[in-house]
Formats: structure tokens, C-alpha cells, sequence
């Protein structure tokens, strides 16, 4: 068949410069165009972790954005002002819900990128509202004080702990805060 396939291509061209086919192994061809190329290239570690971090953060951050707009507190005020008649409060209620949408997609797509990285071996680790004590594998950044709590808790996750297969390949970075201590 590629003999075929060859003369008819070679015919195309002018005598001169066509290819002489005869010393040609076909065989060897089929099978080098056959067998598997391998593709797989490992990632440095270095880069896996770099690219994880920045999603989870992407992830934050959206999260954070989705949890703490003030639409509905604009929508109550817009309602609430006489001078819009309901088809305008229809449009910027509208509007405003709209406005999410494009934090919604990014959050889902660093969701789905973080369970990717999961499936993969790969645990993410925030240590946000979490117990903490002393001799945990984290890089404690700041220590704060607060009359509001009762025994320390990490207050806020700025680099996540990332495993390999329940191996530890980054430490946390975080911020604890600890109850005030009596002065009595």
C-alpha cells in the first residue's frame, strides 16, 4: 500500500526531482510510524508546586469574591429608592447577578483544576479556622492576639501544605492567633 501510495505521490512531481523508491525498507517505515512515541515528560516538582499554589489561590480569591459582594445589599437599595419603576430594578438586579458570572466560571475551573491535581496524588492542605499547636509542620508568619478566641487557631492560610501521595512536599505558610494571656 505505502509503495502505492509513494509512486502516485513521486508522479505528481517532475522527473527530476523525484525520489528513487527502489532502495527504500518499507516495512521499517510501517513499523517507525506505528510504534508509540513516548511523550511523557516529568514535570519538575518545583513548577507542580508553583502551578498548584496559584491555582488554590485563584480559588481563594474567587471564593472570597463570591462570598463577599454587596449585590444584595445594592439590589435592597435599589428596590427601596422610589425613583426606579420595576422593570428598571428587573434590569439592574439582572445586571448585577450577571456581574458574578465570570467569578463563578473561574472558580469552577480552579475547583476542577484542584480535583485534577487530587485524582493525581496531589492533596492541598488549607489550614484556615484549624486547631493549632505547637510542632505542627508550618511556617508560622505572624502570631496575632485576640479576647475572642479561646485557645490558638490559625487564622489565615497564606501558602497552603501540599502532599504527594501523603508526602509532604510543601509546608503551610500561616497566621496564628492566640487567646490574650492574663497580666494578672
Amino acid at each position: 500500500m505505502i509503495k502505492i501510495f509513494y509512486k502516485d505521490r513521486q508522479e505528481k512531481f517532475p522527473e527530476e526531482f523525484r525520489i528513487d523508491s527502489t532502495d527504500w525498507d518499507y516495512q521499517s517505515i510501517l513499523d517507525t510510524l506505528n510504534e508509540e512515541v513516548e511523550t511523557e515528560e516529568s514535570v519538575p516538582i518545583d513548577v507542580l508546586k508553583e502551578i498548584i499554589l496559584r491555582v488554590w489561590r485563584v480559588n481563594n480569591r474567587t471564593n472570597y469574591y463570591k462570598d463577599n459582594n454587596n449585590i444584595k445589599r445594592v439590589e435592597k437599595m435599589v428596590k427601596a429608592n422610589d425613583e426606579f419603576d420595576d422593570d428598571e430594578i428587573t434590569y439592574i438586579t439582572k445586571a448585577l447577578k450577571n456581574s458574578l458570572k465570570p467569578i463563578k466560571y473561574i472558580n469552577k475551573q480552579s475547583k476542577a483544576a484542584l480535583n485534577i491535581f487530587n485524582e493525581n496524588g496531589f492533596t492541598v492542605k488549607d489550614h484556615t479556622n484549624t486547631k493549632y499547636y505547637d510542632g505542627m509542620a508550618l511556617d508560622v508568619l505572624a502570631f496575632e492576639t485576640s479576647d475572642k478566641i479561646e485557645e490558638s487557631t490559625i487564622t489565615e492560610t497564606r501558602k497552603p501544605s501540599i502532599f504527594y501521595n501523603d508526602e509532604l512536599i510543601l509546608n503551610g505558610e500561616v497566621i496564628v492567633t492566640a487567646p490574650k494571656k492574663d497580666d494578672n
